[in-house]
Order: C-alpha cells, then structure tokens, then sequence
C-alpha cells in the first residue's frame, strides 16, 4: 500500500471517528435533555401557528390525559377538536393563542381539574419581532394554593385570638371604669339621703333658718353635680365598650376617629392591667385633640395595647414605673410614641421582631404582641412601625400613620 493511500485511509478513519463522536455527544445530550424534561414537574407543550406539536413532555401528557403516540407529529387542534380534553378550556387555550401572535406577553389563568388547581401560561416563542411557535407551560399549584390558605388561616386564628384578648381586656377595663363610678354614686345617693332626712326634720322647727334651708339645697345641687359627673364617666366607658365591640365584630369597618376618642379607649382598655402592674400611663399630646384618623380605631388600639404590654413586660415586675404614650404630627405622618425606661431589646433579636414571631423561649421580653403590632398598622393604616431600644435602657417604639 502506498503512502497516499496509507493517509487517505488514515484521514478517512478519522473523520469517521469525528462523526461518531459528534454523532455521539449530540445523541447524548438529546437524551440528558430529555431525561431532565421528564423530570420537570411542569409540564410544555410547543406547537406551530397551523398547531403540529414539536416538542412536549410527560407532565404535559399526563396532564391533557395523552398517551405518546397520540401526540407524536400530531396535530394539536385536531387532539381537541377530538374532545380528548375539556371543550372550555380548550377555548381558553385557543383565544389566548389568538391573541398572543407575534406578542411578548404572556397570557395566563388558572383552571380545576381532578381535584387540582393548574397555572395555564399561553406565550409566543418570537425571535426578532418574527413568530415561530406557540408555548404551554401548565403548573400544578394546588400545594401552593393550600400553602397559601394555611397562612391566611394560621393569620385568621392569630387575628381571633388579638380579639378575644382584646375583647378580655375591655372587659377588665370595663369593670373597673364602672366600679369606681358606681360606688361613687352611691355614696353621693347616701349623702343625699341624709340631706334629705335633716330637711324633713328641719320641717316646722323654728330654729331653722331660710340661710339654713339654702345651704341644704346648695349642698344637694354640690352632691348631685358630683353624680352627674360619674354618669358622664359611665356613660364614656359604655360608648367605648359599644365602639369596640363593633369593630371587634366587624373588622372591615373604615371611617375615622378622633385623638380624644383614642386616648379615652386606651384608658378604658388598660387602666385595669396597669393598676395590676402598678404602673402610670402618661400621655403628652402636641397635636389638636379633634384631630381625626382615618381607618379601623380597634385595629390602632389593639396594636397600641400591645406595644404598652411590651412596655410593662419590659420592666420585668418592677412597680412604680412609668410609660409615657407621645402623639405629635412629624412632616406628613401623624407618630404615636411608647416610651419605656424598662430593660430594652436583646441586640440578637432586634432586627427580627417585625419579621417572624418571637416566642419567650427567645425573648422573656418580646412576644407575639410586637409582631401583631406591626402587621396591623401595615394592613390596616399602609403605615410603619419604627423603633430604638438599649440593653438596660429602655426602648421607643412610633408608630407613624400617614394623614
């Protein structure tokens, strides 16, 4: 043999090799690709304009009720012309695909199906503004869907049991408003009663003077005014009670509210538990008392509660402590303040108490109140919660509201 043909042959063998090898590393990623479509919980599905199905996977077959051979080099009007699947999301699909041609967007809606919730995404696969075919993705998302309920639920019965804590502590609160006032008045009632008995003996005794007979009046109008007094406070704290059971039972309830009115059901909510913990509640108010608030007053005053509970915590049962409760207007926010001398926030744990709820086997000092607080306000008011706190020092926390 030649030495021509010696390097043709040579050179032959090696081309052959090179397309093998090519031939080879192309089957195979042909099929690593097609074992990782498989694996792709999502199913696809891509077709042309005139609906021959070009690429698919398992997902999508088990999901349109398909076997292999039924879709292989088909036709994907003619699978639902044959009524293989639903005629109306059939419909669906087929008015997005009309809608999308030559379009970036992407159309997407969610149908059941065998007790499942799927994601429908319809888009057109366009390469320089020029269409080449038409995409199904389908995504099983009853999981997330499920997910989803569990935490509205989870926020449902935290939410019930901020109410039903709430609603205890008005009822404390109530108690107590009203004990003072009635024993009040019934002292005044008793004093009146002897005023009353001195007149009927004074009746016919010549000794009694005109001026006597006026200072008994005078002392019945003194005693009957003080009464009037403790009406008007029972009559405040069941105005507060109506208020808040109202918005206890209905949590959607909007409008608006004055400064008077939120200080005045504060106090009612919690002078009971501070009187418990011996501690004062100081309010400094540099703002007009007939300023209103818009939104749900239950809703401020549940988180206000909180952030005051936190406070009383924090002073970790010592008596004869102070919480001063500062509302001013800053810029366009109207800021509440609760300010406390008690032993602050653990460094380790500031960053996280808006954002997950800290239990006690974190913190003896933060709880579920704080988050409750914040989460409010953001829901309800589109306001914030800020705060500063030192170790030994005390913390503030402000609640800003927009107005």
């Amino acid at each position: 043999m030649t030495l021509v043909y010696k390097f043709i042959l040579i050179a032959f063998l090696i081309t052959v090799a090179i397309l093998i090898r090519s031939m080879y590393v192309k089957y195979r990623e042909k099929y690593i690709l097609a074992r990782a479509s498989e694996k792709i919980t999502d199913g696809y599905l891509i077709f042309t304009a005139t609906g021959k199905i070009t690429n698919y996977n398992k997902a999508i077959l088990k999901f349109f009720n398909l076997k292999r051979k039924n879709v292989k080099n088909k036709n994907i009007y003619d699978i639902f012309k044959d009524n293989v699947f639903e005629e109306k999301y059939v419909k669906q699909i087929i008015e997005a695909c009309q809608n999308i041609k030559s379009s970036k967007e992407t159309i997407k809606f969610d149908i059941e199906k065998d007790n499942k919730i799927f994601k429908i995404e319809v888009k057109s696969i366009v390469n320089n503004d020029i269409f080449l075919r038409y995409g199904i993705i389908c995504k099983d998302i009853t999981h997330t869907i499920e997910l989803i309920q569990e935490l509205h639920n989870n926020q449902d019965m935290m939410a019930n049991r901020e109410k039903f804590a709430t609603l205890g502590q008005l009822i404390s609160g109530i108690v107590h408003s009203l004990k003072s006032p009635i024993f009040a008045i019934s002292g005044d009632l008793e004093a009146i009663n002897n005023l009353i008995k001195e007149y009927e003996e004074s009746v016919g005794d010549d000794t009694v003077t005109i001026e006597d007979h006026y200072e008994i009046a005078a002392d019945m109008t003194s005693w009957l005014d003080k009464m009037k007094e403790q009406v008007e406070n029972i009559s405040d704290s069941i105005t507060a009670v109506r208020s808040q059971v109202v918005t206890l039972n209905n949590e959607d309830t909007e409008g608006s509210f004055t400064v008077t009115e939120l200080v005045k059901y504060i106090d009612v909510l919690m002078k009971n538990t501070l009187k418990e913990y011996l501690i004062v509640l100081q309010f400094t108010i540099r703002v007009p008392k007939t300023l209103e608030i818009k939104g749900n007053l239950n809703s401020l005053v549940q988180a206000i509660d909180n952030l005051i509970m936190n406070s009383i915590e924090s002073y970790m049962g010592k008596t004869n402590q102070t919480i001063e409760i500062v509302i001013e207007k800053n810029g366009k926010n109207l800021e509440i303040s609760v300010i406390d001398t008690g032993c602050g926030i653990p460094k380790r744990i500031q960053n996280k108490i808006f954002k997950e709820i800290i239990t006690k086997e974190d913190s003896e000092k933060v709880g579920l109140g704080l988050f409750m607080a914040y989460s409010n306000i953001k829901a309800g008011f589109n306001g914030d919660i800020v705060f500063t706190s030192k170790e030994k020092k005390g913390s503030t926390f402000t609640i800003q509201l927009p107005i």
